[in-house]
């Protein structure tokens, strides 16, 4: 074994991961949505999810503000819209209308959820820990929904085998296992 620098380290281990896509509301009410792949289970009972969103990210002040969050799991068939969502700012455009994606209601949280993403959790904020560049905000499930067509879910991949890239840009790679 040999010491190395983490960015080193991090290309061996830092893919496969999921992707989602993260709903918030500003104070106005206006929706919004970020490409998250800093995502895991925190706790199992109550459950729990973390979520890593850059300081300087419009959803991380929506969320610190309003308090809750939704998780949406793409289907990869949405790859280039979660990579829109993660290239481009709230602050700059509608990123609903922008990639043709539908806000729908959740039962208790005002953070939409996303018409055709498999799974959508609505979280209430629990905790939340600021390190460095970025908050981890701890969502407890509070209302979750699943939909009625069957997908392959999306994720981060590297170059590793057993992972169908299906889409590329500026440095990031979304894919699903290979069948």
């Amino acid at each position: 074994m040999r010491e190395i620098q983490i960015s080193d380290a991090d290309r061996r281990w830092n893919t496969p991961e999921k992707a989602v896509l993260v709903t918030s509301v500003d104070p106005e009410g206006k929706p919004n949505m970020i490409a998250v792949g800093w995502l895991m289970r925190a706790n199992m009972e109550p459950p729990v999810f973390a979520i890593g969103i850059n300081n300087k990210s419009r959803s991380g002040d929506n969320i610190a503000a309003s308090g809750e969050f939704a998780i949406a799991v793409p289907p990869v068939e949405l790859a280039q819209q979660v990579m829109y969502c993660g290239t481009h700012s709230g602050e700059e455009v509608d990123k609903f209308a922008e990639t043709g994606l539908t806000a729908v209601s959740g039962k208790i949280v005002k953070a939409p959820l996303v018409e055709e993403c498999l799974v959508n959790l609505e979280c209430k904020v629990v905790k939340t820990q600021e390190i460095g560049d970025h908050r981890v905000f701890f969502g407890e499930v509070v209302a979750s929904w699943v939909s009625e067509k069957e997908g392959k879910p999306l994720l981060i991949v590297g170059e590793q085998e057993g992972y169908e890239l299906v889409y590329e840009e500026k440095g990031f790679r979304l894919g699903t296992v290979k069948d």
